[in-house]
């Protein structure tokens, strides 16, 4: 039971101590708490799985060792070789896992798979970006866009202005600040600038 509660521990300890140090940079900054709390939360299932495993192998190998002649290597060694099954399996998983999603973020719904008429939002023949270089929630922002004809139809008004929609996907450049580059030409292009109000967000995607 000790060496259980010690393991769970120490199985904590050690992947919180992971996330929080294996962390990159982002574009706004973690508010302090969250920070410093949230990667232990995180690691904390993962640390308590590996800990709880870890603690079970060393008492049955300790138990195993004291009812026989075996070297007292033996528990010390079962639990090296739990870490290390799991630490690996679980980096192989987690690897597979976001490369799959990021495939399928990549994939464009073939509804939204065609360049917009619009060329007021990006992915069309006047933008600096391809619809293939927005991604599959990029294509669908700028394709989903609510038109003077739709919102005439709902509310009986005239729209004197179709919207402008910009959206810049991870493939469309290399770094940050390109990336910022392209949809600041976007901006101009479209003449975002001239509008009442301007909406910027920055969507988490995969």
């Amino acid at each position: 039971m000790v060496a259980r509660r010690a393991g769970i521990l120490s199985g904590i300890v050690a992947a919180g101590g992971v996330a929080y140090f294996s962390r990159g940079e982002t574009l706004v900054a973690w508010p302090d708490r969250v920070r410093a709390l949230f990667p232990y939360s995180v690691g904390a299932v993962g640390g308590a799985v590996v800990g709880a495993l870890v603690g079970t192998t060393v008492s049955l190998a300790t138990r195993s060792q004291q009812e026989s002649t075996t070297s007292p290597w033996i528990p010390a060694l079962a639990a090296a070789g739990v870490v290390t099954g799991v630490v690996a399996a679980g980096r192989v998983g987690a690897e597979r896992l976001i490369s799959s999603l990021t495939e399928q973020s990549r994939g464009l719904d073939p509804g939204f798979a065609k360049a917009p008429q619009n060329f007021e939002v990006s992915g069309s023949s006047d933008s600096v970006v391809d619809i293939t270089e927005l991604g599959r929630e990029g294509a669908r922002f700028v394709g989903s866009t609510t038109t003077a004809a739709d919102t005439e139809f709902v509310t009986g008004l005239a729209r004197v202005r179709e919207p402008i929609r910009v959206f810049v996907g991870v493939d469309a450049a290399g770094t940050v600040e390109q990336r910022v580059g392209l949809a600041m030409a976007e901006l101009r292009r479209t003449g975002a600038f001239d509008r009442e109000y301007l909406l910027i967000e920055a969507p988490a995607g995969s």
